[in-house]
């Protein structure tokens, strides 16, 4: 047990051991959406989008077949689901580093930056990767936090860093 939370505070130090952060603007930005098809239901304040649905926030984006936008009233809040075979959720980073997820269902809360992946989850950065059934990624906090189920366990693959050019062993008398 102990070598199982060893191995998940190392993935997370490597994972998101990096100083980058979303484009910085990336909360200002508004939202653009394509898609095949549209429709707008006013009483329930919703937006259901059909068909290669594509999302882009900034630096983010989603591609999915089916998404549903939630307008709260009285509320400057939105949340964002998407379905599909396969949904692809990218962000790029400021300093040009891609993380890329993909899952079957995902849930994107704008407001708290929330980034929720489910039913297949899979997200990679560096290299490093984690695949699960639900994966929940923080966007601002480049953090994530991944969950599996009674058949299915977490799985973490971690890339050896680089060592630099100038590094030497020393030898040990």
């Amino acid at each position: 047990m102990q070598i199982f939370i060893y191995q998940i505070i190392c993935f997370y130090l490597t994972f998101f051991n990096t100083k980058a952060l979303a484009l910085i603007g990336d909360h200002r930005e508004p939202i653009y959406v394509q898609a095949m098809q549209q429709k707008v239901d006013i009483v329930s304040d919703t937006i259901t989008f059909i068909g290669k649905v594509m999302i882009r926030r900034g630096s983010i984006n989603i591609y999915a077949d089916k998404v549903i936008i939630f307008h709260f009233k009285n509320e400057r809040y939105q949340i964002i689901i998407g379905y599909g075979d396969l949904i692809s959720f990218r962000q790029l980073q400021d300093d040009g580093r891609l993380i890329q997820g993909y899952s079957k269902k995902i849930r994107y809360e704008v407001a708290n930056g929330l980034v929720i992946l489910k039913d297949n989850a899979y997200l990679k950065h560096l290299g490093n990767s984690i695949r699960s059934d639900y994966i929940a990624y923080l966007i601002k906090e480049q953090r994530a936090e991944a969950f599996g189920n009674k058949d299915k366990q977490v799985t973490v693959v971690l890339m050896p860093k680089k060592t630099p050019s100038n590094y030497h062993r020393k030898k040990i008398n």
